[in-house]
């Protein structure tokens, strides 16, 4: 985690633009990050945890949570960054994780969680 600098300069030294480095950064982790997206609506849709969507609502949903990894891959770049010891990043790390966890409950709309449980209880 604290080593991203170094890894940087040593980068930088070779030849290695910051643009590139970053690019390749998310070239590397942005894939893995769909994937783990959709594998996260499969698991909720097959437990019954999310509503059943229609096309347009599966969508928004994969490209919201998509830009919310993305802003999560940057915050930690720059958080490894940031940091130049393991207990810097072990402090830093829950306060930058805390208020994704807690506003990621409003990425399906409230009413139709509320129709999940009801329809959960009634069967």
């Amino acid at each position: 985690m604290c080593t991203e600098v170094a890894v940087l300069r040593r980068e930088r030294h070779a030849g290695v633009r910051v643009g590139a480095y970053l690019l390749a950064k998310v070239a590397v982790l942005g894939p893995v990050l769909l994937v783990v997206d959709a594998a996260m609506v499969a698991a909720l849709h097959l437990t019954d945890r999310i509503p059943d969507l229609s096309l347009g609502e599966h969508v928004a949903l994969q490209v919201t949570m998509a830009l919310n990894a993305g802003a999560a891959l940057c915050l930690g770049l720059a958080a490894s960054a940031a940091v130049t010891t393991t207990a810097q990043a072990a402090l830093a790390l829950p306060m930058l994780c805390f208020p994704a966890v807690l506003f990621a409950g409003v990425t399906v709309v409230l009413g139709a969680l509320a129709h999940v449980s009801v329809r959960r209880r009634s069967a």
